[in-house]
């Protein structure tokens, strides 16, 4: 399995983390290690913690905003 950048945007658009493109290119970037212009499965793997990172901050930042 191997995501070019235009399945990365989809992907990191879908599950709404409200980066902008640059932000996604420069996740895109960090985690290409090979430098391919892929992702590939061993990349996303390792990138993924990041990723879930985000979207733990996101689901807090939201929750706070209800709140307030």
């Amino acid at each position: 399995m191997k995501l070019d950048r235009n399945e990365y945007h989809k992907l990191l658009n879908k599950i709404d983390l409200k980066l902008s493109g640059e932000e996604i290119d420069a996740l895109m970037e960090e985690a290409d290690k090979n430098k391919d212009g892929f992702i590939d499965y061993q990349e996303f793997k390792d990138h993924f913690y990041e990723i879930l990172r985000m979207i733990r901050r996101n689901l807090a930042l939201h929750n706070i905003e209800q709140i307030a």
